[in-house]
C-alpha cells in the first residue's frame, strides 16, 4: 500500500482509512507493508504497527500541495508482492511504484480518493497560483491519467465522487468498485455525552471550509472546539481568525490520539464539516461522529451528504453560506430530542460500515485484480 502521508504524521481522511483497512487485512492473516514519507526520520525506517509493516522514507522536498511530498526512492523492492495498492492522488511515490509494477507485470489497485485538481480555494499570489494551476492540470492530463488505465481496479467512496470525477471517464468506469469508508468498532461501543460543544475534525485546509464555519458560530455562544492539522500558514490564520471572531470559545488542539478522538466525538453536541470544495468525495469524519451516536451537520459538496439526508441523521446545507451553516447548528443545538434521535439512527448506519467489513470488501476487489 502506497500513501504520502500515515499516522501519527497525518490524520487526514485517505491516512486513516488505509492505515484501518491494513491492519484488517493483517488481521485477516495477509502480508501487509505500507511505503510512506516521513518528516521525522532522516533516513528510511522501518516500523511495525497492528502486523503491519511500514516502511517511512523522508521527505526530501514538499511542493506543498498535501500530495507531493518527494522521497528518498527507497522501496520495499526486496520482497515480492502479489498486488501494489496506491492511494491517490500521490504524484511522486505512487507514479514510481505504478511504472515498476507496470515493467514487472504487478497489478495494481488505485483508492482514488480526489481528483488532483487546482487550488481553488488557497490563498496564493496570481503568478505562483497560475504556475501550480497549469502543473497540477498537466499531471492530471498525464501520469495521473497513465496509473488509472494502467490500474486493474478502482476504487472510489460514493457514487457522488463517480459522477463528478474529471477524470473517471468512458472505458475506466468498468474498473470502478465502490468501498466506501470506515468505521471504527470502538466508536460504536462509546457513551455519548452532551458538554454543549460544536466539533471539526480534519485537515486545516481552506477548502475544507473551517473559517466559514467560524463565522457561523458567532452569536451561537457555544465552545467549537477544531481537531486537525495543516500546512502552517493556514492554521496560523484560522487560529488567529477564531480567537478574534469567538474569543475563549474556540479550542483548537491540533492533532489527538485515537482514544482522544473518540471521547471528543462522545462529548460534543454536534459534528460539523463545512467542505466548499470537491476534493472531499466521502467526509469520513461525519461517519464516525455518526458511529458516536452524534447528529452531523455538513455542506451538499460532502460525498457522504446524500445518505446524511437518506437516513436522517443530520441535516445538510449549500457551502460557503455561514448564516444557513448557524441556522442548521443552532436546530440541533436547541432541539435534544431531535438531535438524539439522529444520532441513535447514524449509530445504526455506521453498524453496517465498520473496518472489518471494508478490508473484507477490498479484499475481493484484490482478488480479483489478480485474477484478471
Amino acid at each position: 500500500m502506497v500513501c504520502p502521508y500515515f499516522p501519527p504524521e497525518v490524520y487526514g481522511g485517505k491516512e486513516v482509512w488505509i492505515k484501518n483497512v491494513a491492519k484488517e487485512l493483517s488481521a485477516l492473516g495477509h502480508d501487509v507493508w505500507v511505503w510512506t514519507s516521513s518528516i521525522r526520520h532522516r533516513r528510511p525506517v522501518l516500523t511495525h504497527e497492528n502486523g503491519v509493516k511500514v516502511l517511512w522514507s523522508p521527505v526530501v522536498a514538499n511542493l506543498k500541495t498535501y500530495w507531493t511530498p518527494i522521497v528518498i526512492p527507497k522501496l520495499p523492492f526486496a520482497d515480492h508482492f502479489d498486488l501494489y495498492h496506491l492511494a491517490e492522488p500521490y504524484a511522486t511515490g505512487s507514479t514510481l511504484v505504478s511504472l515498476r509494477a507496470r515493467i514487472t507485470g504487478t497489478p495494481t489497485v488505485i483508492s482514488y480518493h480526489n481528483d488532483p485538481l487546482p487550488l481553488r480555494a488557497y490563498d496564493l499570489s496570481g503568478p505562483v497560483k497560475m504556475i501550480y494551476d497549469a502543473t497540477i492540470t498537466a499531471y492530471g492530463r498525464t501520469l495521473n491519467m497513465l496509473k488509472l488505465r494502467w490500474a486493474r481496479k478502482i476504487v472510489v467512496f460514493t457514487k457522488a465522487q463517480l459522477r463528478r470525477s474529471v477524470y473517471l471517464r468512458g472505458k475506466l468506469v468498468q474498473k470502478v468498485e465502490l468501498v466506501p469508508m470506515g468505521v471504527d468498532r470502538a466508536l460504536l461501543d462509546s457513551v455519548a455525552g452532551n458538554d454543549g460543544s460544536v466539533l471539526f475534525v480534519g485537515r486545516i485546509d481552506f477548502r475544507k471550509g473551517v473559517h466559514h464555519l467560524i463565522a457561523a458560530m458567532v452569536g451561537l455562544n457555544r465552545d467549537l472546539v477544531v481537531v486537525g492539522s495543516g500546512d502552517f500558514r493556514q492554521v496560523k490564520y484560522i487560529e488567529e481568525l477564531g480567537r478574534n471572531r469567538l474569543g475563549e470559545r474556540f479550542k483548537m488542539i491540533g492533532n489527538v490520539p485515537s482514544g482522544r478522538l473518540r471521547e471528543l466525538y462522545s462529548q460534543c453536541s454536534v459534528l460539523v464539516l463545512p467542505s466548499i470544495d470537491p476534493m472531499e468525495t466521502f467526509g469520513g469524519v461525519i461517519l464516525e461522529a455518526m458511529g458516536a451516536g452524534k447528529p452531523v451537520v455538513c455542506t451538499r459538496i460532502v460525498g457522504i451528504s446524500g445518505l446524511v439526508e437518506h437516513t436522517r441523521t443530520g441535516l445538510v446545507v449549500d457551502s460557503a453560506d455561514p448564516p444557513r451553516l448557524r441556522e442548521a447548528i443552532r436546530t440541533l443545538l436547541h432541539d435534544p430530542g431531535q438531535a438524539f434521535e439522529m444520532g441513535r439512527r447514524g449509530r445504526m448506519v455506521a453498524a453496517d460500515l465498520t473496518y472489518d467489513k471494508v478490508a473484507r470488501k477490498m479484499l475481493s476487489v484484490y482478488e480479483e485484480a489478480v485474477r484478471n
